[in-house]
């Protein structure tokens, strides 16, 4: 689901950058050969509501080579009872993955 827009947002920015750096990785593997991207995909707060933020903006990357949860910030660094957990996707040789 993309962010949604909010005060001083630009709307499709987020996705905007996105896309443009794909394509530059993209050139980059082009011309210099193999180039491994890892990124993290989504952000998930963990708390007793639960909610996710798309660090993607709405991009759908291609399934990844390798896939795991990174807790960027366990319970009580950001507070008692909240946690934060990235989704990481990983392409070892991002031409490769292009689909």
């Amino acid at each position: 689901m993309p962010t949604k827009p909010g005060p001083g947002r630009v709307p499709g920015l987020g996705a905007q950058q996105i896309e443009t750096h794909l394509a530059a990785v993209d050139t980059a593997s082009r011309t210099a050969g193999r180039v491994c991207l890892i990124a993290d995909t989504v952000q998930h707060a963990e708390d007793r509501a639960g909610h996710s933020l798309d660090l993607m903006y709405g991009v759908t990357p291609p399934p990844p080579d390798a896939a795991w949860d990174w807790e960027l910030a366990p319970f009580r660094e950001i507070g008692r009872r909240h946690r934060l957990i990235h989704r990481i996707h990983a392409y070892p040789d991002r031409r490769g993955a292009r689909a």
